[in-house]
């Protein structure tokens, strides 16, 4: 679903740039449809599945005293290695 809907802006940025009359307003669609591909790739599943996999594998949390819940991992693994 996301692979289609970025394959469509891309092909809707190839039209654009191919236009010849290709102005300011031409441009400024070309910065809505590079952010429409930038939202759709971050908000996939698979990539919000793996960002946050990443972060959490690095530790990357903020504050404890800002956590609204308990996300940091334990300090032990129950998994032995």
């Amino acid at each position: 679903q996301t692979t289609g809907l970025i394959l469509t802006i891309l092909g809707a940025l190839l039209k654009v740039t191919g236009s010849p009359e290709f102005g300011i307003a031409e441009r400024s669609d070309l910065g809505v449809l590079i952010l429409l591909v930038v939202f759709a790739a971050m908000t996939s599943p698979v990539t919000a599945q793996r960002l946050g996999r990443v972060s959490r594998r690095e530790g990357l949390y903020g504050a404890a005293a800002d956590m609204s819940r308990n996300d940091a991992p334990a300090d032990r693994s129950l998994r032995r290695r």
